[in-house]
């Protein structure tokens, strides 16, 4: 599998004039290049099987001035024509904020699209909705639950404990269960959804199924550039950069055998009425975990839930062909200041500073998954810990 690394360049020249007409009349010309430089990174020979890629696009414009600044009298003093500004666009490249994936990115990675593209995952997760409806009901989600018509009232003093117990009650009382009542609304579809995912892994013994893997941005602290500082003129203006990502993968899910799908029509319905409800073993299982206490805390870092829900066996399957894509894209905004140029040139645009990725990384799990400090800048994550403090700092 040799590798393979090529780089284009599809770039302009622009060039311009400035003239000075003084005692000692001077006369500068500058080239400025913009346009679009790629590599590639990719390997040869391996068709049609996976193989890893790094795409890099960078895209590039520079303005120009235009102008005539006159003295006393109306003499002519400068003129610029078509000018390239000082200031050279250079892109930022997305990788600071989404670096390369090594080894054990990889494969934790691998582990969470295992997870989402698993033909033995439940729509409905029954078991652990009916464990967890009694503590819903009667226990604290229930007392939360009356708790809200009183945060409209509930200022002064009581505001922080108010707004914490809310918080909570939303994200672990109200919101799952506005899902799961979601979920369940759309259960028949699901059910002739999974008939059909059984039959036809009877004739093809295989299926490719695609997960989103989440979108992500960043965006960094705004800073004063000056975009010219010769040829009589001044130009400052502010800088922001942005960087943006989504990740996606494929898995291909190979059948074992005949997987133990029933040869009947009436056996693959009952089958899939079964499993779309999560009740087999791996689904007690994975309601065990679930009413675990703190189980969600323990998932921000260990991934337990992610393995059980990748290693679901319900459906004797193997995976092959596990490849995780991710866009990324560096974006940068100009703004002029006011007031910090002359009014007798002018300025044919801002400059534009864009680097786009696009890679493949082969991602089948090979090491266990190992637990991630990544929740520690998750302001979800934050939000709710915090919510947990106020309660808990509150209460004394």
């Amino acid at each position: 599998m040799p590798a393979r690394h090529r780089e284009r360049e599809n770039l302009n020249g622009k060039g311009g004039s400035s003239f000075y007409y003084l005692a000692n009349p001077q006369t500068s010309v500058r080239v400025a290049s913009e346009g679009i430089t790629q590599t590639c990174d990719d390997v040869v020979g391996n068709y049609p099987r996976p193989n890893p890629l790094d795409l890099s696009t960078i895209h590039t414009y520079h303005p120009v001035l235009d102008g005539r600044l006159l003295g006393g009298g109306g003499a002519l003093l400068r003129e610029l024509i078509a000018y390239p500004i000082d200031y050279h666009p250079s892109p930022s490249d997305p990788r600071e904020s989404f670096p390369f994936l090594d080894e054990v990115d990889r494969s934790n990675v691998g582990w969470q699209l295992l997870a989402k593209t698993n033909v033995s995952l439940p729509h409905v997760d029954l078991p652990s909705f009916l464990a967890e409806l009694p503590e819903f009901v009667s226990g604290v989600y229930a007392m939360r639950l009356r708790e809200i018509p009183k945060l409209v009232k509930e200022y002064g003093s009581n505001l922080m404990k108010a707004a914490a117990a809310g918080h909570l009650t939303w994200r672990w009382a109200i919101k799952p269960m506005v899902s799961d009542i979601r979920t369940m609304l759309n259960f028949m579809d699901a059910v002739e959804r999974r008939e059909r995912v059984l039959e036809n892994l009877l004739v093809s013994k295989s299926v490719k199924r695609k997960a989103g893997l989440g979108n992500s941005h960043v965006d960094f602290p705004e800073t004063e550039v000056f975009l010219h500082s010769s040829t009589g003129a001044t130009i400052k203006a502010k800088r922001k950069v942005t960087h943006s990502s989504s990740m996606w993968g494929s898995v291909k899910w190979k059948l074992i055998g005949d997987g133990g799908i029933p040869t009947t029509e009436a056996g693959r319905r009952n089958a899939a009425y079964l499993q779309t409800l999560g009740i087999t073993s791996r689904g007690a299982l994975q309601a065990l975990w679930e009413i675990t206490p703190w189980s969600w805390f323990i998932d921000w870092f260990a991934g337990l839930g992610t393995i059980l829900a990748a290693t679901d066996n319900t459906i004797p399957m193997t995976w092959s062909e596990n490849c995780v894509m991710r866009k990324s894209r560096s974006d940068t905004r100009f703004e002029l200041l006011p007031g910090s140029w002359q009014d007798w040139c002018t300025i044919s645009g801002m400059p534009v500073e864009i680097h786009e990725r696009k890679e493949r990384y082969l991602c089948a799990p090979i090491l266990p998954f190992i637990p991630s400090l990544q929740p520690l800048v998750d302001l979800k994550a934050w939000s709710i810990l915090g919510s947990l403090a106020a309660l808990k700092s509150l209460r004394r």
